[in-house]
């Protein structure tokens, strides 16, 4: 009996969840614990804090910056580009913002608070040549929990690392989308969207993890037309969209018994569950970018945006 109860249960978890919450980790549903839930963080709650259509062709500058805070590429990822100021912005009449990556010659220090001749993390002095160009959008607002969407058109072709994505303290980061050149297959690249989450376990680099996954979808070229990618993230779960159709999602809760995902409610809810440790729970800043990976085929790849919109929750960022 207590074999066939564990088998029809092993059965409903395939049938009624995502495959993709099989890829988190077990050992990292250790914690045993009383969840805290605040059941008004649903979908249906939702409120739009801000929205970015760029009619005005400005940016706001009090709410975006066109870099890192810690500087102006990512050295640990080998990047290619500087992220300018505004000269890799272009706007249209009918509101695209366009982020343009430029293969050109450029010089400018990566830490702007740092002497010329500091050494960073690569062993390369501040103030350095770069092969490319490129920009970002970077909250200088945090925020916790909500809706983040992105409509846009991504390059024709991918030297360039496009990414739609949250960070936070202890390298906290959910992929909200990354489109990335493929060494093997460089002509997929438009095809396949990648989804993620990043942190580091009790803020140790040494304990990177990472959830993530290829979404399962119709074959789909993403330079063709514009597309939606978006992203909700309450007390509970994690949940991936792109085109409005869920594409993966991560759970902060197990059953104790059974280990099935769940979303406590008012009507539902467990006195004890097993607890996901890496789930995401700390304020997060929202970054649109364009990086350079590879030496770009063409002289210019373009990501144009035609919205970018952020929904949150009344009393919260």
């Amino acid at each position: 009996m207590k074999k066939t109860i564990t088998y029809l249960l092993f059965c409903f978890h395939f049938l009624v969840f995502p495959q993709s919450v099989f890829s988190q980790p077990l050992q990292f549903w250790e914690k045993i614990t009383e969840p805290q839930v605040n059941y008004k963080l649903t979908e249906e709650n939702l409120i739009l804090l801000r929205e970015e259509n760029f009619d005005t062709k400005k940016i706001d500058t009090s709410f975006w910056q066109y870099h890192y805070p810690w500087g102006r590429t990512l050295t640990t990822n080998k990047e290619l580009q500087c992220y300018t100021d505004s000269g890799n912005f272009q706007f249209t009449d009918n509101g695209i913002l366009k982020i343009i990556a430029r293969k050109e010659f450029y010089e400018s220090t990566v830490v702007d608070y740092y002497r010329h001749t500091t050494l960073l993390g690569d062993s390369l002095p501040n103030f350095r040549s770069f092969t490319h160009t490129s920009s970002m959008l970077y909250s200088k607002t945090k925020f916790q929990y909500g809706k983040f969407e992105l409509r846009c058109k991504i390059p024709e072709t991918l030297g360039s690392w496009l990414g739609f994505w949250l960070f936070g303290s202890c390298a906290q980061e959910i992929d909200i989308v990354e489109f990335w050149h493929d060494k093997e297959n460089p002509q997929n690249a438009v095809f396949q969207p990648h989804v993620t989450f990043h942190y580091n376990h009790e803020c140790n680099p040494q304990q990177h993890k990472t959830f993530g996954k290829k979404p399962e979808i119709p074959p789909t070229d993403f330079s063709a037309d514009f597309h939606t990618f978006a992203v909700f993230w309450n007390d509970q779960v994690v949940r991936w969209y792109i085109d409005d159709i869920v594409v993966y999602e991560v759970y902060r809760w197990k059953t104790v018994f059974g280990k099935i995902p769940i979303i406590l409610s008012e009507k539902v809810h467990k006195r004890k569950v097993l607890e996901n440790i890496l789930f995401p729970k700390n304020e997060m800043a929202l970054i649109v970018n364009l990086a350079v990976n590879k030496t770009l085929v063409n002289y210019e790849e373009i990501l144009e945006i035609d919205y970018i919109r952020i929904y949150g929750f009344q009393g919260m960022k």
